[in-house]
């Protein structure tokens, strides 16, 4: 059985033939040449490696003294200075990751970024009202916020047609809906079980396009929707039988549709459901119990994600819901106690393993516990020293600068020596 090519692959294979005989080589000569640039890939591939993992513990670094200096003198500051720190900063990472995400190499580091401007932009964009307008009407400024980050994500996704974008028009097109229904008063369990069914059609769509990799969103709010809005309806009654065989139906619409996210809140609400039914209670179980088995889950759940990769590429939310029980468990066990720093480790050693396997969902989880736990560490031991988030600023600064000479230097080293 013959083996089909693109059209580019065979013109590349055509080329590659036609200088082989122009320059008197055979295949033995270029396979030997291919194997003997193999090892330098190798290196420029651990020098990538490096250099993302050094970077994002210097982001962790500086936005971590960012917030808490900004914590810190948020009270002194004026109102328009607050809206400069806030909105201009979030427009700021945005402008940047988009000039990021036009070079190669820089690109990963662009969705970072667009992440921290969908953070501090509608955060601003409060601080803005609040400074500024007039009205206390806070569900209006609410669908304003909301309406105006989806609509910027939204156009961004219809520019630049990547799925960070889009993820991110979803999140926020699914707060404003949820935020427009209160402010019109027609936020009933009817409304929403009718718009978790669109959100699952939607969410199929996404999954056979090209942007299936962020369709979990979407399945994960139409399950949500679903499920609370049906045990409002048939819960604490006599139909609640009906409910059961429902989240069933759920988790063989999960299964039917290929979707993981959906069969695995479907089994998690069915598994919630059985236990309310038979009165089944943990209270007996004291706090370090809870920690012990929130930690032990947390890692059979990063386990059970490398064994399902064998199957499927698609351990996004077990990664990251597993380290985030695993974190939880963790910062139970050591919360104010002598030994609380060793926390950190962690996180860090996440980040390395999430680097290792490719999982962005370790590497967010585990920059989120990081700026968690240096936000608890700063205000209950550094409250009132100003200099320790700047001391974290440039620390993670220079961090990123000496990273990025070094890999320079490295590679300049490596091309002498060819």
């Amino acid at each position: 059985m013959t083996q089909e090519y693109s059209t580019a692959q065979t013109k590349a294979l055509s080329t590659i033939v036609k200088l082989a005989h122009d320059h008197n080589l055979n295949a033995r000569d270029i396979e030997k040449s291919l194997h003997s640039n193999t090892p330098s890939k190798v290196k420029r591939g651990q020098s990538s490696f490096a250099l993302t993992l050094v970077s994002y513990m210097a982001g962790v670094l500086i936005l971590s003294g960012l917030f808490i200096f900004i914590s810190m003198m948020w009270p002194d500051l004026d109102g328009f200075t607050r809206v400069i720190l806030s909105l201009g900063t979030g427009l700021l990472s945005y402008v940047v990751g988009l000039l990021l995400y036009k070079d190669d190499s820089t690109k990963k580091a662009s969705v970072f970024l667009w992440v921290l401007s969908a953070i501090l932009i509608p955060t601003g964009l409060f601080v803005l009202l609040k400074e500024f307008a007039q009205g206390n009407d806070v569900l209006l400024a609410g669908v304003f916020v909301f309406g105006s980050a989806m609509l910027l994500y939204l156009l961004s996704f219809l520019l630049y047609r990547t799925q960070s974008f889009l993820f991110l028009s979803l999140f926020y097109g699914f707060v404003f809906t949820g935020t427009l229904y209160e402010y019109l008063g027609i936020n009933t369990q009817i409304i929403w079980l009718v718009t978790g069914v669109s959100f699952f059609v939607f969410a199929y769509k996404v999954r056979c396009s090209d942007y299936h990799a962020i369709s979990f969103l979407p399945f994960l709010i139409a399950n949500v929707a679903i499920a609370s809005s049906a045990y409002y309806f048939l819960g604490n009654t006599e139909f609640e039988s009906v409910l059961t065989a429902l989240y069933i139906g759920m988790i063989a619409a999960g299964y039917i549709f290929k979707s993981r996210t959906f069969t695995v809140f479907s089994v998690l609400i069915f598994i919630a459901l059985y236990c309310k039914q038979y009165s089944y209670s943990w209270s007996y179980f004291d706090k370090e119990f809870f920690s012990f088995v929130s930690v032990v889950t947390g890692l059979s759940m990063i386990f059970a994600a490398e064994w399902i990769k064998r199957y499927s590429t698609k351990t996004f939310l077990w990664h990251f819901f597993g380290s985030s029980i695993l974190f939880t468990g963790l910062m139970s066990l050591l919360y104010l106690s002598p030994f609380d720093i060793l926390f950190v480790i962690a996180p860090a050693f996440l980040i390395f393993a999430g680097s290792k396997l490719n999982s962005k969902a370790l590497i967010f989880s585990s920059i989120l516990a990081l700026l968690s736990f240096i936000g608890y560490y700063s205000s209950t031991y550094f409250a009132d020293a100003v200099g320790w988030p700047v001391a974290l600023m440039i620390s993670g600064v220079a961090l990123g600068v000496l990273s990025i000479v070094g890999v320079k230097m490295s590679n300049k080293i490596k091309n002498s020596a060819v």
